[in-house]
């Protein structure tokens, strides 16, 4: 579910940005259309008929666009060969400093954990490649500092500054081969495998064309979208990565909080996750859509995945707000009042104060809505048309135009 909001979220700020047709455009990015990229896309059929096209095989092709970017940093001198130690997640595939793991009691084992994600970490020592993050220190206190804005929420931007200003360690950016087999060689050491990380972040711009274009079109990103447990690999290391490699940075970074299921923290462990297939089976696309947004859309607190609460939302806002709005104002028996040639609107009613609170709530809401979206408050922005139509839906109640017994000026005003 987690990862079906960070979709969403991306999807509806794309969706706004080409409604408004703001700094955020596509078409000012030099894209035909917008673009949305996730994973390493290296199984697709693009990928086979490019490499087809070169005649190599879709893994060569895939290697040498990576090492590419990988060779580049190194040429610059902000990779070398050292030894590595510290507490490693193997499945948050991510070393974590002592400040971010504590010691918990399994039983009558002690056992530490990652503070961020609750996940064990075991203390590892090995010898591989490391990436001069530590060189990048001052660099990135500085973009945080000059940028107020580069990650949203501003809790996480302060606490991502926080963390760097503290210091930072190298990054371990390989595995021994005889430790993790299943991997793209290290250039020129095959002893050694890529950390996952660097691979998967540069589908960033391979995805619009790097390295064959040195400035991809759609880069820098106006919006990066990501959960808040993996802020750390794209506020800091991605960010750095990018001044090693003499790349621009995204402009903003959104990292939403997570999902709890009925106010629990949701775990495959525990059983408590959500499918969302499932859910958009029950529920409906819209449906999901809507309260990921609306319950998830103040992306600096969890939300909880309520099913009580879902089907209360679909019933009292979709259905009975915009939905019967829709259904009474597009009745056939009103639209006939409507039509040309009926009874129509009146040129300059004396509206009564319903209708002129309507009126200066529908005159309002795309100023509220644009203030909103711009400052990521999704759900205020959604609370703030739902606001308006509970107001149409009030007015509609009250004069009832579908009454015969309504009065012509009455069944005609359509604020």
């Amino acid at each position: 579910m987690g990862h079906l909001h960070s979709g969403v979220l991306a999807d509806v700020l794309a969706r706004y940005a080409r409604l408004r047709r703001n700094g955020w455009s596509t078409e000012a990015k030099g894209l035909t259309q917008p673009l949305f990229t996730t994973g390493t896309d290296e199984h697709g059929m693009k990928i086979q008929r490019v490499a087809e096209a070169q005649q190599v095989t879709p893994q060569a092709l895939c290697d040498r666009v990576s090492e590419r970017f990988r060779q580049q940093l190194r040429a610059q001198g902000h990779i070398y060969l050292g030894e590595h130690e510290g507490w490693y997640a193997v499945s948050d595939e991510a070393f974590y400093p002592a400040s971010q793991v504590r010691a918990v009691q399994q039983g009558t084992e002690t056992v530490h954990e990652s503070i961020e994600t609750g996940q064990r970490v075991e203390w590892t020592r090995e010898i591989n490649y490391k990436f001069r993050l530590s060189h990048f220190r001052e660099p990135l206190i500085a973009w945080l500092t000059q940028c107020p804005d580069a990650i949203q929420p501003r809790s996480m931007h302060e606490r991502i500054l926080a963390e760097i200003q503290a210091g930072l360690s190298d990054l371990s950016i390989s595995r021994p081969r005889q430790r993790l087999y299943w991997g793209i060689p290290v250039p020129d050491d095959e002893a050694h495998t890529m950390y996952v990380w660097v691979d998967a972040l540069i589908n960033y711009l391979t995805a619009l064309g790097y390295p064959h274009q040195a400035g991809p079109p759609g880069w820098p990103a106006d919006v990066h979208v990501v959960g808040k447990d993996i802020v750390r690999f794209h506020a800091i290391y991605w960010p750095a990565l990018l001044m090693a490699a003499g790349l621009p940075l995204p402009r903003t970074i959104v990292a939403h909080a997570h999902w709890t299921v009925n106010k629990a923290k949701m775990s495959k462990s525990k059983g408590n996750s959500v499918n969302p297939f499932e859910a958009i089976d029950t529920y409906g696309l819209d449906t999901i859509r809507y309260y990921l947004m609306r319950i998830g859309g103040n992306i600096g607190t969890d939300a909880d995945y309520a099913p009580a609460r879902l089907e209360e939302h679909k019933r009292k806002y979709l259905q009975g707000q915009l939905g019967n709005l829709l259904s009474r104002i597009l009745a056939p028996k009103i639209q006939a009042r409507l039509a040309p040639g009926k009874q129509g609107m009146l040129e300059q009613p004396a509206w009564t104060e319903a209708e002129a609170a309507l009126l200066r709530a529908r005159d309002a809401l795309p100023t509220t809505f644009d203030r909103h979206m711009e400052q990521l408050e999704l759900s205020k922005a959604m609370q703030a048309a739902f606001q308006a139509l509970a107001l149409a839906n009030e007015l509609v109640q009250h004069t009832a135009p579908w009454s015969v017994e309504a009065s012509t000026e009455a069944s005609c005003r359509m604020p």
